[in-house]
């Protein structure tokens, strides 16, 4: 999926549409405020930036507000992190970019509207198992995790 994402071919309404596909709406399914476009769902959207304020909280670092992959990697690549740090950044962001799209679906597809609310805690919550079991013999801990991330992946 972030393949997809960083070249502009997962099916928003504007790829869609670009496709000749007849949609009732270019807008975001998730704020219903801009036309949902790559850029925006993952960069731009006010339900992400609000999930990237919490990030920036979470980890204690700032995130530099970009519009498209190639800035998000110019400004990962400049972080100044271990390599233990940087993977787990990283997998934390492709995580978060899984999430969202599966949230944007859940929108556009699903019966009920899932609840914004809960996003950032179903994510985090997720991403936590992920790591988890990748590292097994590393004994992650939950409590850990949700204080500093960063303290938790220096050792990774």
């Amino acid at each position: 999926m972030s393949w997809r994402l960083s070249i502009d071919k997962l099916l928003t309404r504007v790829n869609l549409d670009a496709r000749g596909i007849d949609i009732p709406s270019l807008l975001c399914p998730v704020c219903g405020e801009c036309t949902e476009s790559t850029s925006h769902l993952f960069f731009e959207c006010s339900f992400v930036s609000q999930v990237y304020n919490m990030i920036e909280r979470w980890w204690d670092i700032h995130i530099l507000e970009t519009r498209c992959c190639q800035q998000w990697l110019d400004w990962f690549l400049a972080l100044r992190l271990n390599k233990g740090q940087k993977q787990f950044l990283e997998a934390t962001f492709l995580s978060l970019w899984w999430h969202v799209w599966c949230h944007r679906n859940a929108c556009v597809f699903g019966k009920a509207r899932p609840k914004n609310n809960l996003f950032f805690d179903k994510f985090v919550t997720q991403s936590f198992v992920g790591v988890n079991s990748r590292y097994k013999s590393k004994n992650l801990s939950w409590v850990g995790l949700l204080q500093n991330p960063s303290l938790l992946s220096s050792d990774m």
